[in-house]
């Protein structure tokens, strides 16, 4: 222990002659005094405290201007870092006591002390108070470093099984409010994860019976107060008596939660990034690549050794890869922006390819552009289909352009075959009748009766084909309206029954231009019927079902067989038609039985059709 050097000494102490005795017998001993200071009064000492550093105070608890505890707890409010010896009376022990209690460092009782006992009750207070101050400091600074960090500190003494661990470490990891100190073992361990305890356990135990073993190390998961899982890194020391027994662990709970996740979600990552079918490439600022997915690898046939350092540009562009691309690419970056490109790049056995390549720059904390993700997927193989499904669609285009002159062909064929071998006929009878009444005949009246009969005639044939020419005043008549005019004008000439039925059908809500169009598929199947079938009978039927427009055409006629006869210009325009509103047609025939033709449209996609909903 070391002597303090040349101290001072303050005596607060109401009695004169209890001050000169106490301060005479000061000076008796070995301490090196620099001055003793002698006060009858708090205040007068308190003053004293304000203006002066003292290594130790005498002081009596009960003084003309205050009395009891409270005088030692005004002198520590002035100055608590100076050692206080309680200097009382026999009749003032207990109150001293708790003096003592309440953080003085000693007492002693008037004419009870020799230079001896005066000398090492000063050094002892002066060194207990040392100790005491520098164990606060210790605290503050351990409270402080406990508060910046998430570690709980913890002292185990395997002995007792007493734990102590800092609160303020409890509460950041258990997300506990304020609490008392946990100082027992099942305090914590009820707290770890029933899948983790077992582990945890043999883990200690094989610790705590390992002689050599000092250090000790565990990861595992603990429930918050809010059920939450915490993810818990523990290390610890092992303290061995001379036996190497273990009787103490002491160390710390770090919070890994965050790490944890970090870990998981990065994993997640790095399952997507090797398993996914697309190439991913991560490249750094200089756009050299820094890692490749198997994908890639599958996509290109190169190893990552072999294309570790390298750009894109230096080994996947060839003589079809726009030139422009990789300056683009390089502009985009500076940018920090997302984006998306297509480009042609070669395999390393020379293959051709286009992919569409999604690139996301990724930043640092300042917002820097630091490396970049690249998601590669090849395209060729859809684009190749997409240019097959676009020429299908040319070709089809053609076709129905064909199918379409086809039927404007034969139309005028049948109209010049109707105007030239039937009222070109009767025009030229009736002329022929006007000709031999405008000769001086018997007859003449006869004649010129017979021409106007065949000039009515000649009108009603040309006002009958110019009707099938006319389109029909949908918008005005309606779909079933117009069908059942052109059959009832059929069935007046022709001995044939055509029938119409309308079952749950409502056509008030479907476009003009989708009805006329099935008002002409309707009116070729009937012409097909008349020309081809030597039917008796034609069922017509429009239907709604299930979120269905269903449509047919049906007769009893003679059929014909659909695998060995190819459908025909009118077929094929029925079938262009009904695809205008994404319409499925079915063709049924066979020898003998009749013929159905059958059209099914989606009412959802009608109604959504601008096609079918143009007028």
């Amino acid at each position: 222990m070391n002597k303090p050097n040349l101290i001072s000494i303050l005596i607060i102490e109401d009695n004169p002659g209890d001050q000169l005795l106490l301060r005479e017998n000061l000076l008796g001993t070995n301490l090196l005094i620099d001055e003793i200071v002698l006060t009858e009064t708090l205040a007068e000492g308190m003053e004293h405290l304000r203006q002066q550093n003292f290594a130790v105070i005498f002081l009596d608890l009960f003084l003309s201007d205050s009395g009891g505890l409270d005088t030692f707890l005004q002198v520590i409010k002035v100055n608590s870092r100076i050692p206080v010896i309680i200097y009382s009376g026999l009749s003032d022990t207990q109150m001293a006591i708790e003096a003592i209690t309440a953080g003085a460092q000693d007492f002693m009782i008037k004419d009870d002390h020799s230079a001896g006992l005066l000398e090492k009750t000063v050094l002892y207070a002066i060194e207990r108070k040392r100790i005491a101050d520098a164990l606060e400091e210790s605290n503050k600074k351990f409270d402080l470093i406990s508060k910046v960090t998430h570690d709980m500190v913890w002292d185990w003494n395997l002995v007792t099984n007493e734990v102590y661990r800092n609160p303020e470490g409890w509460k950041k990891i258990f997300g506990s409010a304020e609490r008392k100190v946990m100082n027992k073992k099942e305090d914590f361990s009820s707290r770890i994860h029933p899948d983790d305890l077992e582990r945890v356990n043999l883990t200690l135990d094989n610790a705590f019976n390992s002689p050599g073993q000092q250090l000790y190390e565990s990861e595992f998961r603990l429930v918050r107060d809010d059920n939450s899982i915490a993810y818990i890194e523990d290390r610890g020391f092992i303290v061995r008596d001379e036996k190497a027994k273990a009787i103490r662990l002491t160390g710390a709970s770090h919070d890994i939660t965050d790490r944890k996740n970090k870990e998981e979600e990065l994993k997640k990552l790095s399952l997507i990034a090797k398993e996914t079918i697309n190439g991913v490439v991560f490249r750094d600022k200089d756009q050299k690549i820094t890692w490749v997915n198997n994908a890639f690898t599958t996509i290109y046939g190169y190893e990552l050794p072999e294309i570790l350092g390298k750009t894109i540009n230096s080994f996947l562009h060839g003589p079809e890869t726009n030139r422009d691309a990789a300056e683009a690419v390089k502009q985009q970056l500076s940018k920090a922006e997302t984006f998306v490109y297509e480009v042609i790049n070669y395999t390393k056995t020379g293959n051709k390819l286009l992919v569409k390549v999604h690139v996301q720059p990724i930043l640092n904390d300042r917002g820097d552009y630091t490396q970049s993700f690249t998601l590669i997927t090849d395209i060729t193989s859809q684009r190749r289909l997409e240019e097959e499904v676009e020429e299908e669609k040319i070709k089809k285009q053609k076709e129905i352009t064909h199918a379409v002159f086809a039927a404007q062909e034969n139309e005028r064929s049948a109209i010049g075959r109707e105007l030239h071998d039937n009222i070109n006929q009767i025009l030229g009878a009736t002329k022929l009748y006007i000709d031999m009444a405008k000769k001086d005949n018997p007859n003449r009246n006869s004649y010129l009766a017979t021409s106007s009969e065949y000039t009515l005639i000649a009108i009603e044939e040309i006002r009958k084909l110019s009707k099938t020419l006319i389109t029909p005043l949908i918008n005005e008549n309606g779909l079933v309206n117009s069908v059942k005019d052109i059959a009832e004008d059929i069935m007046l000439v022709l001995p044939i029954n055509i029938i119409i039925t309308t079952d749950d059908f409502d056509e008030i809500a479907l476009g003009n231009k989708f009805k006329l169009d099935i008002f002409r598929i309707v009116q070729e199947q009937i012409n097909n019927t008349l020309k081809h079938a030597q039917a008796e009978k034609i069922l017509i039927a429009f239907k709604e079902n299930d979120g269905q427009l269903l449509v047919s055409v049906s007769d009893d006629g003679i059929g014909f067989d659909t695998t060995k006869k190819k459908s025909g210009v009118g077929f094929t325009n029925i079938r262009s038609r009904a695809e205008l509103y994404n319409g499925i047609m079915q063709l049924a025939s066979e020898v003998g039985k009749g013929t159905q033709l059958c059209l099914t449209f989606n009412t959802k996609d009608l109604l959504n059709n601008s096609e079918a909903k143009r007028g």
